[in-house]
């Protein structure tokens, strides 16, 4: 499947609250196979960021106002907006119904939820 890179590096946070949770074991594997893939695509995104944040900043650090934070945003901006290719199977609805998520969390997760 292909996706942007921002929507898989939003959906973390929201798939490891998944993964806490009990699940028949062909949805623990999906969920698992999942998690594996988006750590090894985060990691790598935090990578990139970190090398442009080292590039940019100055006096140690990055932030709102400094001169170079403008290119820092729109490289990184530039990053997220990047398609990848991922090989996961999506998840039904029906599967996670029991699971308490906010919508934001499952807004986060639109792109890797069916609804039947």
């Amino acid at each position: 499947m292909k996706i942007e890179l921002g929507k898989v590096v939003s959906s973390k946070e929201a798939l490891i609250k998944i993964a806490q949770l009990p699940m028949k074991a062909k949805m623990s594997f999906r969920v698992a196979k999942a998690i594996k893939q988006i750590e090894l695509i985060y990691d790598t995104y935090a990578e990139t960021r970190n090398n442009r944040m080292k590039k940019y900043q100055e006096n140690g650090e990055i932030k709102p106002g400094d001169k170079n934070w403008d290119n820092f945003i729109a490289e990184m901006e530039e990053v997220l907006g990047e398609e990848i290719d991922i090989d996961i199977t999506k998840i039904p609805i029906s599967s996670i119904a029991d699971i308490s998520l906010t919508p934001s969390e499952l807004v986060n997760l639109d792109w890797l939820i069916k609804e039947k």
